[in-house]
């Protein structure tokens, strides 16, 4: 389920970004976002972007894997490294192959070049938090990874159309391929052994 339910959302959704064009939701929704705009909203919401890519995820990304592989984690740290890496490198592959433009219905917050289809913002926290739920999800630090990045996922997946930088499909194809990604490294990595193998069960319970 948590692999082939999220790819069939992309498939869903790349019929449209193969055609390059937005949805019926997505025009009206941004729309709706715009309208709650104002100034310090607007500070916080590019705050959250940034912290959900380049200056928060991709660091946080590289400390994981390099923590991990110091801890000796072997498996754990080639899950992560493919999971996160594979999914920032895959989604520039996927921008380039739909080649939607973005979105051009306002001045947006910030410039970005590049095409649209799927959000790298919303991919990379996608992946971020599926790495980190199934890694800890016989530990007892489950459920504060579920509280904590579920919500930030979902805040900087809303701060891209918000900002006029992607469309809300951008956002969901996005996460649909994170998540799908993250998944099926899990079920390579682990599929005979289950992760912290070998680990003392009082360590993480």
């Amino acid at each position: 389920m948590g692999l082939l339910v999220p790819l069939c959302i992309f498939a869903a959704l790349a019929l449209w970004g193969i055609r390059g064009e937005p949805l019926r939701f997505d025009v009206a929704a941004m729309h709706v976002l715009r309208a709650w705009a104002e100034p310090h909203r607007d500070a916080a919401i590019l705050w959250m972007s940034h912290l959900g890519y380049s200056h928060g995820v991709v660091p946080f990304d590289l400390l994981l894997v390099i923590a991990l592989l110091l801890r000796r984690r072997w498996r754990e740290g080639a899950f992560a490294l493919v999971a996160l890496g594979g999914s920032l490198w895959l989604n520039g592959q996927l921008k380039a192959l739909f080649g939607r433009p973005r979105p051009d219905l306002w001045e947006p917050l910030w410039r970005y070049s590049g095409y649209s289809f799927p959000s790298g913002h919303a991919a990379a926290t996608a992946s971020l938090t599926l790495v980190l739920a199934l890694l800890a999800w016989r530990t007892r630090w489950r459920v504060p990874v579920l509280v904590l990045m579920v919500p930030f996922t979902l805040l900087v997946g809303v701060s891209r159309p918000y900002m006029g930088v992607h469309y809300p499909s951008d956002v969901l194809a996005g996460w649909a391929f994170g998540c799908a990604w993250a998944v099926s490294c899990y079920l390579v990595a682990f599929h005979r052994h289950d992760p912290w193998h070998g680990w003392t069960a009082g360590r993480f319970s």
